[in-house]
């Protein structure tokens, strides 16, 4: 199967992360993989690490510059691909964000595979006519895809044409271990500390200012807390000035490439997303037996809701996130058994689907065109 993956987002979020370690996994296993990527953001980033696992530039891992005219910026045929698979930043993009996708496919299947976090219902942008497309865009792509059932759920819940809607979760690239000690030292970080982590991008879906305010609240009783933010965005400084304003104990490391470190410096994690359709820092930390405190939305109740040893509060609510944060540092819960999200949330039963699905389409358009 020789597949094209054309990206359209930010380079430095966890949907090109997504794409990249799904297409690193199957050029591993001797698929025909080439990545087109339109990074409108930090495109750089993404170039860098589809080179750090093995995609070389200008040979099968191009940046282009308009999604539209894909096979001329690329300058390889289209007759050579059996698939167009499209990964998209946002829930649904705009129409006149489609029409142009859907012509650079011409004849070969079309998938979309929606990343973004936003609710099918909360969508406001481009107008009431992409208000609309919302409910018909599963009629312009043969399938589209989302990472997680409880997206599928908004989907059979807005939209008639949902049948095409597929749940195949994200392939994550877990994270390697560091002895504690060691990785505060590598990041500068006070050995004693008591430290809180969040590790998301500073944007509004991400509800940062619930982290540094909870941080506030907690570090009230406990003067040892430490909070570190790792990530970059459009709210970076907000963030500053709202951590200056509460006088929050809370240390802004900016983005960073590798992120391992800071994982295992860490004594919980902090998720305080408004939404999500996967949330992949969030499983990493799971995975890596980190405690966790994470706000209760569908997707994170659906991945970790049987664990006991995560801590739950209500999108927004940072004295909840404040007392769970507290809780979880005086009161280490035993970790051990999330360790199995790694098998979980493993590459083969994700390779599995999409290869399923590249050659139920394929086939479906050559029974089309027989007839």
């Amino acid at each position: 199967m020789k597949v094209l993956f054309l990206f359209w987002g930010a380079g430095e979020g966890g949907d090109a992360s997504a794409l990249i370690a799904l297409a690193s996994e199957l050029k591993s296993r001797h698929a025909h993989i080439t990545i087109a990527a339109y990074a409108y953001a930090h495109p750089e980033i993404f170039k860098a690490k589809a080179e750090a696992v093995g995609f070389v530039f200008n040979r099968d891992l191009f940046l282009i510059k308009d999604a539209g005219n894909v096979w001329e910026e690329i300058k390889l045929s289209r007759s050579y691909y059996d698939v167009l698979h499209v990964h998209h930043g946002r829930t649904v993009p705009k129409r006149t964000d489609i029409q142009p996708i859907r012509r650079a496919a011409g004849d070969l299947p079309l998938i979309f595979t929606a990343h973004g976090p936003l609710p099918l219902k909360d969508i406001t942008y481009g107008g009431l006519t992409s208000k609309i497309s919302r409910f018909l865009s599963p009629v312009w792509f043969d399938a589209i895809v989302v990472p997680s059932e409880a997206k599928a759920r908004e989907w059979r819940e807005m939209t008639p044409f949902s049948g095409k809607v597929r749940p195949i979760h994200n392939i994550v690239g877990f994270l390697r271990k560091w002895d504690k000690r060691h990785a505060r030292k590598e990041l500068n970080l006070p050995e004693d500390a008591e430290i809180a982590l969040y590790c998301s991008r500073l944007d509004e879906d991400k509800d940062p200012f619930t982290f540094i305010k909870a941080a506030a609240l907690a570090a009230r009783e406990n003067p040892n807390l430490l909070g570190i933010m790792a990530g970059d965005g459009s709210l970076a400084e907000a963030c500053d000035q709202l951590i200056k304003e509460k006088g929050a104990p809370v240390q802004r490391l900016g983005y960073l490439q590798d992120v391992s470190r800071v994982y295992s410096a860490s004594d919980v994690f902090v998720q305080t997303s408004l939404y999500e359709s996967f949330g992949i820092t969030l499983l990493q930390a799971a995975a890596n037996e980190l405690p966790c405190v994470a706000s209760d939305i569908g997707v994170f109740r659906d991945f970790y809701g049987g664990f006991d040893s995560f801590g739950w509060f209500n999108p927004g609510d940072f004295e909840a996130c404040s007392i769970n944060i507290l809780k979880v540092l005086k009161e280490p819960p035993n970790t051990q058994k999330q360790a199995q999200l790694k098998q979980t949330f493993g590459p083969d039963s994700v390779i599995e689907a999409h290869q399923k699905l590249w050659q139920e389409l394929v086939n479906k358009k050559c029974t089309v065109t027989v007839r």
